[in-house]
């Protein structure tokens, strides 16, 4: 008995797997329990290693004592505990703490028998409708119940109706067999109104209007006015059983029921589209142009009192005011509007509402402008589109961020509440239909149009068959009227039903926004409560709820920086002391904007009389200097002003209410705060005493360890925090997808429909959302255009000139284009031109018809206009450059330039090397190099069909660099045919030679392999045939034996000559990020952190996509967004913008202002957006800038002191070409080198190896690196070099070098320690190729061509061909980058906590590590190894003793010691003996290896006859120095006779370190000279360590075992190098 209650007590504790508080003694309570598990634990399995508890509570007890050491077989969980490891990634919490689950996981999908559970787990599909949670989402659980005319057996079965009595058991307890044939209406009829027989039963129902109760007995009546409202055109009231439809006042009702206007006011849409507002009647006619001349309009709205339309422009940033036919136009808001993208009209209360996307800000104002207040600021993400109900005093508005909403407030912004739903994906436009109490949005997520209540109740889905992408929304009698983006389309259909859908008008562009105009639409009888003296407010008055249906209130408020005083009544200004108070109290504005030369105050209080002189443009703080700075740098804890008046006030600055004060007194806007990025320019907004306490914002989640997230990031598998908090496995994992979200197969992740099949892994690990199945099948929506390669983008891309499918398939066919509106250009192409850019002065069209007939001048002042309309700044002309197309600015007004004897005076008063004339190409920009050429000197070719002359280096090199193609053609040159003949040999660089040539003691193919396995036999027998060559893959036979070779992928054994090996084809770098070598052949992956688009690791794209290029355009830096490809001015107005880099880490683009002669820097993205900040004045001539984002530093080349030749600057070689470094803020600089440079260029940093690189366009061009100190010095390339121009690292691939010389129109690439040089692009096409930029699977370079404007172009890395244009029309000379994270990785960082106090430099170390060396600032020294004092020089103490020189470097002091002494400070004295194979001791005596002491040491010394050995020593020399001798002249005989069988060549590389030196090519492919020193020996400088001693490559595994191995394996011949650890392959083969 005693075992029977101990047997049901544990029972019914496991039956009640989830009761808490029922456990019985001893055991354990879990907090939460396994799913269908109990919670209650035995003790013996308490702080067993395996949780049994959902969160491991069990195993977490304070008596626990975890220390296990966990087999290989298992998983080591974060908490301690071991778990098996096939239980990792099995979608169970099995470690307790979750970190067997996460977004490492690449979670399998469901087989066909499994069920797929709403979070992707797997589960038994007998598990479904059991009434457990087993997917713990319960989605096994959802949609389990009988349709509603099924029966349902005893046990809960579903048995349909057409299976009753039909003889045949379908229940267990045979109760759909009982009763048949019974009428039991007639004896058990229970019914109130109607009874209805079944085969087994009966049941009940109603009459008509009417329905049944829950009890399935009783009727009530339908109102048809609420559960159907389609049945009246506008109001309705219920009758017992019916209706009665009725109009509201205005209206009458027709004969078809619908409610008409009664007036004779012919009611119009109003819908702005693109540049233009137009008008079209309800019918589709009377279509009008009201207003033209904007960027683009947005939204707009009317107000017929006063007949006007208020509209923003997105682009302009502005809020314009005009009459309804588009007169007296004018600006009423024209400052702080980011992206205005609703707009709504509060006819009543006589005020302009408005969201701002950018500025995550709904604002309020009167109809003027004035009195500006932002009403809500909190949870808004993306807001967009906002309409007011003046009746009940509400606010609406959409915002359709990854947590999409619809909210309401009272008019003042308070009360605010989020309405959200199912059908809410991506609300853009809402309006409301006033006349049935309906809201109605248009949702371009989802795509459709809905309605609800004006509660956000009742949601209906109205229309979503033919709905493309709808944008706007307005309603009007019986008829929704809607505008689509996809189609450009007007649309309208039934508001109740969505019927009869129809286009009213397709339109040329996109449209936006639409209204019905009316008076009806905006009733006048309304009550208005702020309207008899503005209800005695000072200021704004707002209408506000007041809870009785068409009954408003008035409430007085404030505009920004205005309080409200206890009247409630008046406003009194609250400006800070950084503001200045308008005389009229209207407003508080910025105190820089005060005296800055532009009214502000709406009574131009702000710019009296007594104004100061303002020398600062308006936007900058005027310091009291008169220097100039931006108000983002105003108590940034920098002196930017130089006297330190932008700081002086700053410990009293005062920040508004909804901003954070730092702790230098900066202010940001609250929200900014503990996001894991200082916004603060002092970091305190991101303190951990800051972050500890503080409290996120509504709308944002609160991590664990203190900082903000947007709540929406929560579960969506990227560890936002930092911390996991907003990743809870268990958690995550029963959240489900929302409507119109796609459930990623391989995790929890959810993504927007639209994101599938979209080229990009949106779903992270697996790529579920990209999978071939998926996307083949797949279909578009309407209004969409289906791409080859699966994609859908939308119709109205098509054929628009660009190639938005990535394939071109969206540009093939194209035989019509779409007509030109009024104000557009059509080019003879086809493409039409916007207004805003016809005679902009840039050729817009491939015709240049868009700049005729431009003759009026349109350069503003300050600015030059060219002879091709073009408008430069005025300090561009006469400074030797052509910054006209023509050249016209270096002759117009322009002195004469004296130019150097090596030079070439054009005729347009530029100077270029003479060894520019007659080469083919413009270099003057006039023509007058390309005059009067004769022959071509001894070093150069002649082109056949031209006078042109090329450098002889260029022949043969697979590219075209005569116009006639005959450098490619020449005799000397080798055609490389893809297949050889029948009586021809493959060489193993592909080149064809004839099979009579094999075994001939020449080297015919150029890389010897026809002289490889060569084996002499009987002649005329042919040993292929009868098996005697034994060659393992092709046998070749020859006259006198035969051959072996062995094809494509292998390489023949050195060994043997018989036996072939695997080929590495990953030494040759071809793939464009990860190379795998695999037997015979090799496969290509994209690094860790791109998508592999088709599979092949040829097309590595980002995950996110969210990259953009930034380059410069004259004296401005514009961004180019490859998403939209749209081009933006970030920065403009500056001088001559030379280089830029960026840091991603910090979201800084940096720059060279050469004609300023300045280094300034501005933020990229958030609210300091465009800040900018001079951080290096006065240098020289600087040319090339790159940033150091790992240790935070920057570097930059500098020609050095300009020439002045007859009063003109121009380029010119200098006596102090330097290259620095500096702190990323330009303080403490350090001249790193300023020996041995010429005119360095380009440069770049490779953080992860510690060296920087940089060309050289001096006399002896040439590409150089070094350490990031500059020392350990080294020339990678030093031939055939002309001009070498831009340099840039593919971290993403082994860390790939590529550089360009634009002379040449090649594009180079090498490995990171200069081995594997060759040109991988190159041609006419590529346009003198300039600055040059690597991101994914390609090439960007800016172009300097004198045949053409400016542009960016864009290239696949390893094919040769398809390259394309991205930016057009750009000024010549343009810098250029790549902004993206994956662009910059974030390699370790030894400087982390340095002690240096001024410059921490990263060095490399050992073996593939690093390390770091502090460095002090010119004018500084170390004090000790850390610390640098003002004015202290090293050498000053005479460190160096006993005669030795005191030098100072970047690292400190060196001594040079005479040759009797050594040491640090030359302390030591040199023992002087000669010990032959022993160590000289301090007594003079040598060491022997044996331990002994002795004169002398033999090599194997033992003790004794050193005598003997000691007289063989002369002797043995010199035969050594005989036989060395005799060596060297035999293979130099070889050598030369070798070398008589090439035509003459010179290599491309001068390589002093590195692998395989004997193998480096030259850019023609051919092996020559490389200019090593000693072809046997490598010296150590950059890429080696820094070592100086000179080592036989065969003993560099054991004399250098520091070494990183892939130094020493490269250079030996064996395997690449591994993929860096950062960049993994995103997809490994298990």
């Amino acid at each position: 008995m005693k075992d029977f209650l101990i047997f049901a007590t544990l029972s019914a504790l496991i039956t009640c797997s989830n009761c808490q508080g029922a456990c019985i003694p001893g055991y354990f309570e879990c907090e939460q329990a396994k799913p269908n598990e109990s919670p209650c634990i035995p003790p013996e399995k308490v702080c067993d290693g395996i949780s049994d508890c959902e969160f491991a509570e069990d195993e977490g007890k304070e008596d626990c004592q975890i220390n296990y050491q966990c087999p290989f077989t298992d998983f080591s969980c974060s908490n301690g505990l071991c778990i098996p490891l096939e239980w990792k990634c099995d979608h169970n919490n099995d470690c307790g703490d979750g970190s067997d689950e996460g977004n490492f996981c690449g979670y399998p999908i469901c087989y066909s028998s499994q069920f797929t559970c709403g979070n992707g787990r797997c589960i038994e599909t007998s598990l479904t409708c059991d009434g457990k949670d087993d997917c713990r989402d319960n989605s096994d659980e959802a949609d389990c119940g009988c349709d509603p005319n099924d029966y349902v057996c005893g046990d809960g079965t579903c048995v349909g109706e057409q299976q009753l009595c039909d003889g045949f058991d379908h229940c267990a307890d045979e109760t759909d067999e009982s009763n048949c044939g019974t009428n039991e209406c007639l004896t058990q009829n229970s019914c109130t109104e109607l009874c209805i027989d079944t085969p087994n039963s009966f049941k009940c129902g109603c009459l008509s209007g009417k329905r049944l109760k829950e009890d399935s007995v009783t009727c009530e009546d339908i109102n048809e006015c609420t559960e159907q409202p389609w049945v009246c055109s506008q109001r309705c009231t219920n009758t017992d059983r019916s209706y009665i439809c009725y109009c509201n006042s205005g209206y009458t009702q027709n004969a078809a029921g619908s409610c008409i206007h009664s007036d004779d006011i012919d009611p119009y849409l109003l819908f702005s589209n693109n540049h233009y507002i137009r008008r079209i009647g309800l019918t589709g006619d009377d279509y009008q142009l009201l207003s033209d001349g904007f960027y683009l309009v947005a939204a707009t709205d009317f107000d017929l009192e006063r007949e006007e339309m208020y509209s923003i422009d997105y682009l302009a940033k502005q809020i314009v005011r005009s009459k309804l036919d588009g007169s007296a136009k004018t600006t009423i808001v024209a400052n702080d509007i980011e992206e205005g993208e609703g707009i709504a009209i509060d006819w009543i209360g006589r005020k302009i509402y408005w969201t701002d996307r950018g500025l995550d800000t709904i604002d309020v104002a009167n109809l003027d402008g004035t009195s500006r207040k932002t009403i809500i600021r909190d949870n808004l993400f993306d807001p967009r589109g906002i309409t007011v109900d003046p009746r009940n005093g509400y606010l609406y508005w959409s915002d359709w961020g990854l947590s999409p909403y619809i909210g309401r407030s009272s008019m003042d912004g308070t009360g605010a509440i989020e309405f959200h739903d199912d059908l809410v994906g991506w609300p853009n436009g809402l309006t409301i239909c006033f006349e049935t109490d309906k809201l109605y949005w248009a949702d371009a997520h989802l795509d459709h149009i809905v309605y609800s209540n004006l509660d956000g109740t009742g949601v209906t889905l109205l229309l979503d068959e033919g709905v493309g992408h709808p944008f706007a929304v307005t309603v009007f009698e019986d008829y929704v009227y809607w505008t689509d983006w996809n189609v450009k389309t007007i649309n309208r259909a039934n508001k109740w039903t969505g019927e009869g859908a129809e286009v009213m008008q397709t339109t040329l562009h996109r449209p936006f926004d639409i209204h019905v105009v009316h008076p009806l639409r905006q009733d006048s009888s309304i009550s208005n409560p702020c309207g008899a003296n503005n209800a005695g407010c000072s200021h704004l008055c707002l209408l506000g709820i007041s809870y009785i249906p068409g009954i408003t209130t008035a409430k007085c408020a404030c505009p920004n920086n205005f309080i409200l005083k206890a009247d409630l009544k008046t406003c009194e200004a609250q400006c800070t002391n950084q503001q200045f108070k308008c005389a009229n109290d209207d407003r508080c504005i910025p105190d820089y904007w005060e005296c800055d030369g532009e009214v502000d105050c709406h009574d131009g209080s702000d710019e009296y009389d007594t104004c100061p002189e303002r020398v600062c443009t308006s936007g900058q703080y005027q310091c009291d200097n008169l220097a100039c700075t931006l108000i983002q740098f105003v108590c940034d804890g920098d002196d930017d002003c130089g006297d330190f008046s932008d700081e002086s006030h700053c410990s009293t600055a005062e920040c508004n209410p909804w901003e954070f004060r730092c702790d230098s007194g900066q202010c940001i806007d609250i929200d900014l705060v503990c996001q894991q990025r200082e916004h603060c320019a002092d970091g305190s907004d991101e303190h951990a005493v800051t972050c500890s306490d503080h409290v996120c914002s509504e709308g944002y989640f609160q991590c664990d360890n203190g900082y903000c997230i947007p709540d929406y990031w929560r579960c969506d598998l990227d560890n936002d925090c930092g911390d996991f908090s907003d990743e809870p496995v268990t958690e995550c994992q029963s959240v489900t997808c929302p409507t119109g979200w796609y459930s990623c197969l391989n995790n929890y992740r959810c993504i927007p429909e639209y994101a599938v099949c979209d080229g990009l892994n949106q779903c992270r690990t697996g790529g579920s959302d990209e999978f071939y199945s998926l996307c083949r099948d797949r279909t578009c929506s309407p209004g969409e255009f289906r791409c080859n390669n699966h994609k859908c983008i939308p119709l109205r891309w098509r054929c628009d000139f660009d190639n938005d499918c990535g394939d071109y398939s969206d540009e093939s066919s194209c035989s019509t284009y779409r007509p030109c509106s009024e104000s557009e250009h059509r080019c003879t192409s086809g493409k039409c031109i916007p207004w805003y850019k016809i005679c902009d002065i840039t050729v817009d069209c491939d015709d240049g018809s868009d700049e005729f007939k431009c003759n009026e001048p349109r350069c503003d002042v300050g600015e030059y206009q060219c002879t091709s309309g073009h408008c430069i700044p005025d300090d561009y002309r006469c400074d030797g450059f052509p910054d006209c197309y023509h050249g016209d600015d270096e002759t117009d007004g322009c002195n004469g330039i004296t130019c150097k004897e090596d030079e070439l005076s054009c005729r347009n008063n530029v100077c270029v090397p003479k060894d520019y004339q007659c080469d083919g190409q413009d270099d003057c920009g006039d023509g007058s190099d390309e005059l009067n050429c004769g022959a071509c000197p001894e070093n150069k070719f002649q082109c056949n069909s031209t006078t042109i002359c090329i450098h002889s280096f260029l022949m043969c090199n697979g590219y075209q660099d005569c116009p006639d193609g005959s450098d490619e053609t020449d005799k000397s040159c080798t055609p490389q045919p893809e297949q050889c003949k029948y009586d021809e040999f493959k060489c193993e660089n592909s080149i064809c030679v004839p099979v009579t040539k094999l075994c001939n003691g020449f080297d015919d193919c150029n890389d010897n392999s026809d002289e490889h396995g060569c084996h002499k036999e009987d002649e005329n027998v042919n040993e292929c045939v009868t098996g005697a060559a034994m060659c393992e893959r092709v046998c070749t036979d020859l006259e006198y034996g035969f051959a072996c070779s062995c094809g494509e992928g292998y390489t023949l054994s050195q060994v043997d000559q018989f036996s072939c090996a695997d080929y590495n084809e990953c030494n040759d770098n071809p793939c464009p990020q990860v190379c795998v070598n695999t037997k015979g052949n090799y496969t290509c992956e994209c690094a860790q952190g791109y998508f592999d688009i088709f599979g092949n690791g040829r097309d590595c794209q980002t995950e996110d996509g969210n990259e953009y290029l930034i380059f410069s355009d004259g004296p401005t830096i514009k961004r180019y967004y490859f998403s939209t490809k749209n081009v933006n001015v970030f920065v403009k107005e500056q001088g001559r913008i030379e280089d830029l880099d960026v840091d991603v880490q910090n979201n800084y683009v940096y720059w060279i202002d050469s004609q300023e002669f300045e280094i300034k820097r501005a933020v990229l993205g958030g609210s300091n957006e465009g800040a900018l900040q001079e951080i290096q004045r006065d240098l020289k001539q600087p040319r090339g800038i790159t940033c150091d984002w790992v240790a935070g530093n920057i570097y930059w080349t500098d020609w050095g002191d300009q020439n002045l030749f007859d009063g003109r600057r121009r380029r010119a070689l200098s006596s102090d070409p330097s290259i620095t470094v500096a702190n990323s803020d330009g303080q403490n600089a350090r001249i790193l080198i300023d020996k041995d440079l010429d005119k360095p260029f380009s440069i770049v940093v490779n953080p992860a190896k510690g060296l920087i690189y940089w060309t050289d366009q001096g006399e002896f061009p040439k590409i150089e690196v070094a350490w990031m100190t500059g020392e350990h010095r080294e020339e990678l390339v030093t031939r055939d070099l002309i001009e070498p121009t831009g340099l840039t690292i593919d971290f993403a691939n082994y860390q790939t070098v590529y550089f360009a010389d634009r002379k040449e129109n090649l594009i180079f690439s090498m490995n990171f320690d200069g081995s594997n040089l060759r040109a991988v692009k190159g041609g006419e096409s590529l346009l003198n190729p300039y600055q040059i930029e690597v991101f994914g699977s390609n090439f960007y370079w800016s172009t300097s061509s004198t045949k053409d404007n400016g542009n960016i172009l864009v290239g696949d890395k390893i094919k040769s061909n398809g390259m394309e244009s991205l930016v057009s029309d750009i000024g010549r000379h343009a810098a250029l980058k790549m902004f993206h994270s994956e662009r910059y990785p974030p390699f370790s960082n030894p400087c982390d906590n340095h002690p240096c106090s001024h410059l921490c430099l990263i060095i490399p170390k050992g073996s593939d590590d690093l390390d770091y060396q502090c460095a002090c600032p010119d004018g500084y020294g170390f004090i000790d190894e850390k610390t640098c004092q003002k004015g202290y020089y090293e050498c000053n103490g005479r460190p160096c003793l006993n005669g030795g020189t005191c030098t100072v470097s970047v690292s400190g002091y060196t001594c040079f010691c005479t040759n009797d002494f050594d040491g640090t400070n030359c302390e030591h004295k040199k023992a002087s003996c000669d010990c032959g194979d022993g160590v000289c001791t301090e007594n003079g005596f040598c060491k022997c290896s044996d331990g002994s002491e002795k004169s002398f040491c033999s090599a194997q010394s033992t003790g004794g006859e050193d005598d003997e050995v000691s007289n063989l020593v002369p002797i043995m020399a010199g035969l050594l120095a005989l036989s060395v001798i005799i060596i060297v002249c035999i293979v130099l005989f070889v050598l030369l006779r070798l070398k008589r069988r090439k035509r003459e060549s010179t290599g491309a590389v001068s390589y002093r370190t590195g692998p395989n030196v004997a193998n480096i090519n030259s850019v023609s492919g051919i092996e020559g000279d490389v200019g090593v020193e000693n072809p046997g020996y490598s010296t150590f400088g950059a890429i080696g360590g820094g070592m100086d001693e000179k080592v036989p490559i065969d003993q560099l595994d054991e004399k250098y075992a520091g070494l990183p191995p892939d130094l020493i394996h490269v250079a030996l011949g064996n395997q690449p190098m591994d993929p860096p650890p950062a960049y993994t392959p995103a997809y490994t083969e298990n």
